[in-house]
């Protein structure tokens, strides 16, 4: 478990630019929830590394514009996915990728969690190729737009303190 100073200091070794205020506030709107939450006087809340993560997979989704009230229902539908992932502890042999259709579209918004195989397994195993990393794809014939993040390399950097 880690205190917020030990969250954000493993965020920012991620590359994940966040400071407590931000933090606050997320956990405020619910976007992300404590392990242990702080009851009574002088104690603290603690984040598992869970929390770490979706910390930062929050705060990638909103530096790729989305608005913090589309990031909630992301987060909502992702928890238990990441925890899975986190906790079988193979992040290493996966690229980690959110389909994200409608971004800021409210109800017409849908989630996709994709995991493929690392390039390096797929050039030894024919797979699935990911999209490329912060592609946005327009589909006409569903008249949406998608956006694909690629969660991969925070996830790895936030695995060393895991």
């Amino acid at each position: 478990m880690f205190t917020k100073k030990q969250v954000l200091e493993n965020l920012k070794a991620a590359g994940v630019e966040i400071d407590a205020p931000a933090m606050a506030y997320y956990l405020k709107l619910g976007i992300v929830e404590p392990a242990e939450d702080a009851e009574g006087r002088g104690k603290v809340k603690r984040h598992s590394p869970w929390n770490q993560a979706e910390i930062g997979i929050a705060r990638t989704l909103e530096g790729y514009g989305l608005r913090l009230a589309a990031v909630k229902p992301v987060m909502d539908q992702l928890r238990d996915l990441i925890r899975r992932e986190i906790k079988r502890g193979k992040i290493g042999a996966y690229r980690f990728q959110l389909i994200i259709k409608n971004p800021n579209g409210g109800e017409t918004q849908e989630v996709r969690f994709q995991k493929s195989l690392t390039e390096e397994i797929q050039r030894r195993n024919w797979t699935r190729e990911p999209f490329p990393p912060g592609r946005v794809v327009l589909n006409m014939d569903q008249a949406g737009a998608f956006l694909v993040i690629d969660i991969t390399e925070l996830l790895k950097k936030l695995a060393a303190h895991f």
